[in-house]
Order: structure tokens, then C-alpha cells, then sequence
């Protein structure tokens, strides 16, 4: 009986075909979700924990799902029993994976604020550390819309007082932009 045929030896790496390149229009979508590593942002949101008044934060990504975030907010209001207020935050912040433009998010910081209370009321600061959890729509990489819900746990002190509380905001609305 003839012999059969020897298979043939695998084509050295060199004159294998390369793998395709990933389409233009995946590479792009897969953009689109969000920012990327060093990116910095700048975010505008409703009130949250502690101050009746528009925050602020700056953003600084370490990666495509991690940011540093530093802000604050302040106000005034007139009246009888006029009330300023200032708040700065410290903090960090997950964003989930990039497959789709809605994004989880996860984050947590310190908090700091002080209020003027007005007329006899005197004068109060609040410290503490804040949680919050929500999602964001990443209608490209340099724009989103989101809401998160924010807990805390305070120490205030004003007026010989001091407490520990339990504070939250149900929905605080945010809008970003990144570059």
C-alpha cells in the first residue's frame, strides 16, 4: 500500500497572514463611551449633601474608569436669616466598562463645609465622608448627562453643639464636559 502523504509544517510566523485590522467604526464607537486616561472634565450639578446651592467639580481620569474628582459648591440667600454657604469635596470615582455609552458609577470622598446661619443662629461647620451611586450617558467623549445618589455620615459643630448625622440626596442631576 503507497504511503500517505506527510501533512504539511505550519507556515513560519512571517508568511502567515496578519490579523485584520479592527475596523475604523469600532475603534471610534468604542471612543465615543467616554473619556480616556488623563482626560480632565469639568462637571456641573444640582445641589447635594449639606448645601442648598449648584456644585462644581473638576475631574481628572487616571484611566478610562477612574477619576479623581475635587469641587464644591457656594451660596448666599437674603432675607430676615440670611445664610452663606461653602463645601468643598475630595474624592474618587469608578465609572463601569465602556462597551455602551451608559455608564455605572460608583464613587467616595471627604466632605467640608461651612455655613453662616445669619441673625442669632451663629455659624456651623460640617465634616465628613460621602458615598454616591448612579449612572451616566456618554453622548461622546467630551459630553454627558447623569444622576447620582449620594449618602453621608457628618460631624457638625455650631453654636457649642456638636452631632454626628446621617445625611442623603435621592437624585442629583449632572452635566460634564471633558478635554
Amino acid at each position: 500500500a503507497p504511503a500517505a502523504p506527510a501533512p504539511a509544517a505550519p507556515a513560519p510566523a512571517a508568511a502567515r497572514p496578519a490579523e485584520p485590522a479592527r475596523p475604523a467604526t469600532e475603534a471610534k464607537a468604542a471612543d465615543a463611551n467616554g473619556p480616556r486616561e488623563g482626560t480632565w472634565g469639568a462637571e456641573v450639578g444640582s445641589s447635594g449633601l449639606d448645601i442648598r446651592f449648584p456644585q462644581a467639580n473638576l475631574l481628572r481620569f487616571m484611566s478610562p474608569t477612574l477619576a479623581l474628582t475635587v469641587g464644591g459648591g457656594a451660596g448666599l440667600t437674603t432675607g430676615d436669616e440670611s445664610t452663606s454657604a461653602l463645601q468643598l469635596r475630595l474624592g474618587v470615582r469608578r465609572y463601569g466598562a465602556r462597551p455602551t455609552p451608559l455608564r455605572p458609577i460608583i464613587g467616595g470622598g471627604v466632605i467640608a463645609s461651612v455655613f453662616s446661619l445669619g441673625g442669632q443662629l451663629g455659624n456651623e461647620t460640617v465634616i465628613g465622608a460621602y458615598g454616591e451611586v448612579g449612572a451616566a450617558y456618554f453622548f461622546s467623549p467630551h459630553v454627558s448627562l447623569g444622576a447620582t445618589g449620594e449618602l453621608a455620615i457628618t460631624s457638625e459643630s455650631g453654636n457649642g453643639q456638636s452631632t454626628v448625622n446621617f445625611r442623603g440626596s435621592l437624585v442629583r442631576m449632572l452635566a460634564a464636559v471633558y478635554f
